[in-house]
């Protein structure tokens, strides 16, 4: 698939790479098994980086990791995919403007982000539409942003336990 290089503006997360465009008949996105098995290890580097910093701090680095990559894949545990593992595109697939616009066989930058499961992996990616589309009313803008923070690792089982009457709101 090209060669990957690291790049140390986030610590060795965002990888650079290059993007072999699909041809018209393909139309899944398929990674190969050696670009799936450094997705994985990416993802997981990305969760032991985060295992120290709070709930601001993980979402700041989070929506870091967004802005400074292409193409953000989810990783997610699924016994029936490839290596135990599930994953899509969160960011830059190939039908959006961005990923139109670069030509050939490109350099990108690449990030992926360990996941629950594909539920959460969805939600994020549409919380982070909001909070970049930055909508016209300031509501939404602070509800998306609220969502993305409770999404993050450090705040996740405490909203699910919450959720689940575990826990005093």
């Amino acid at each position: 698939m090209g060669r990957v290089v690291l790049d140390g503006r986030m610590g060795g997360l965002v990888t650079r790479t290059e993007m072999k465009k699909p041809n018209s008949k393909q139309k899944e996105h398929r990674l190969s098994d050696t670009r799936l098995l450094e997705l994985i290890d990416a993802a997981e580097k990305t969760r032991d980086t985060m295992k120290n910093y709070d709930a601001d701090a993980q979402a700041y680095f989070l929506l870091e990791t967004f802005d400074a990559a292409d193409r953000v894949y989810a990783i997610w545990p699924d016994a029936s995919g490839r290596f135990g593992h599930g994953y899509s595109i969160m960011k830059g697939d190939d039908d959006c403007a961005a990923m139109r616009r670069i030509p050939g066989d490109a350099m990108i930058n690449l990030a992926a982000i360990l996941h629950e499961n594909a539920d959460t992996a969805r939600l994020m990616q549409h919380l982070h539409h909001v909070i970049r589309e930055r909508p016209i009313f300031d509501k939404t803008y602070r509800i998306a942003r609220a969502a993305w923070l409770g999404t993050t690792p450090a705040n996740l089982a405490a909203m699910k336990a919450r959720d689940e009457g575990n826990s005093p709101a």
